[in-house]
């Protein structure tokens, strides 16, 4: 048996169908093998070339789906029929680094309490690249993936028996797949990212996900509001925006609406705090460094200008004032931000504040 079972569901691939197969064939790791998932409408050679590879070596399988049964259903089919200890998710336009498995591999086999591993990745479009930052600690990641999907489906690994009997499957009904199957996961195991590029995550050459566009955002909205529910914080339908992710903005939306948009966001956030209190769904800390970055987020969508501050930086013992300071404001939305921020950043912190 394999130590592990690449996945790569293709349809119409074959532009970086050659680079994709030989990033697995390079890997450090030769104890692999590769499952190539095909519908039966391919009509760009894709198929031809996969023989070609597979006459030449014998660790890659090409499985035909006698119907067209899409991403999610290849993907349960694939690892139905994997032998491999561990799955690795592979994209044909997504190549692995030699060293991705053998990393991945170490990592599960060190960390035994981990089921699932995603990695850093590489944004390549076609005119600049640049590494994508996410959280990696498992407390911060699961706050993150509250608001949008944190782990790059390209470069997943996880533990495959344990998927199986722990009785996980992708959604089939879902655009977004692996966010849907993260949110669910994510409160029952344990998961993170290695603080380490693995996986080169190509944009703008005619990728599937840029082709499915408002449709796959709207599907990760409806997923962020699915599983703050477990939170007793329900989303309605004009409040969607709020959760389009981290790297989209509803930029036009919040700048009609400022008023709205920043009463509604502070709400859900201030109830998502309560609750996770209550619930200790995830880490105080955690959720609170979340929290804050996602307030910035939503400055941001309205255009207000806010000096750059840590969470740590704001976070002051609540001391008995000796300094009171005031401030009168009229229709300041713009810029009360950083004169708020100018005075809770103060190193002298015996003071309060009236607004």
């Amino acid at each position: 048996m394999p130590t592990v079972s690449a996945i790569m569901p293709l349809y119409n691939g074959i532009r970086f169908l050659s680079e994709s197969i030989k990033s697995i064939q390079r890997q450090t790791l030769d104890d692999w093998e590769l499952l190539i998932i095909t519908e039966p409408d391919q009509d760009d050679g894709s198929i031809e070339l996969i023989q070609d590879y597979k006459e030449k070596d014998c660790r890659i399988r090409l499985i035909q789906n006698e119907r067209k049964l899409g991403l999610a259903a290849s993907l349960n089919r694939g690892i139905t029929e994997a032998v491999g200890t561990y799955i690795a998710r592979v994209d044909v336009d997504d190549p692995s680094y030699p060293e991705r498995l053998q990393k991945q591999v170490d990592y599960l086999n060190t960390n035994p309490d981990i089921f699932l591993c995603g990695s850093l990745t590489r944004s390549v479009l076609p005119d600049r690249s640049y590494t994508l930052e996410v959280p990696c600690d498992q407390e911060e990641l699961k706050a993150a993936l509250l608001f949008g999907c944190e782990i790059s489906h390209c470069s997943v690994m996880f533990r495959r028996q344990e998927f199986l009997d722990s009785g996980y499957s992708y959604d089939e009904k879902s655009l977004c797949e692996d966010y849907a199957l993260w949110t669910q996961i994510m409160f029952e195991k344990r998961i993170v990212n290695i603080p380490e590029v693995l996986v080169d995550h190509r944009w703008g050459f005619d990728n599937i996900s840029l082709q499915k566009g408002q449709s796959l955002l709207d599907a990760s909205c409806r997923v962020s509001a699915q599983v703050l529910k477990r939170f007793d914080v329900c989303v309605s339908e004009e409040l969607l925006p709020l959760f389009s992710g981290w790297r989209s903005r509803p930029e036009k939306f919040a700048r009609r609406n400022p008023a709205a948009f920043l009463k509604n966001t502070y709400k859900v956030l201030t109830l998502l705090r309560q609750n996770n209190i209550r619930k200790r769904l995830i880490d105080p800390s955690a959720l609170d460094r979340t929290i804050w970055e996602r307030w910035n987020w939503a400055c941001d969508c309205c255009g207000i200008f806010y000096p750059v501050k840590t969470y740590e930086n704001l976070i002051h013992e609540t001391e008995a004032p000796l300094v009171t300071v005031i401030m009168p404001v009229y229709q300041a939305a713009k810029t009360i931000r950083e004169s708020i921020d100018s005075i809770r950043s103060q190193d002298f912190t015996k003071y309060e504040f009236l607004i």
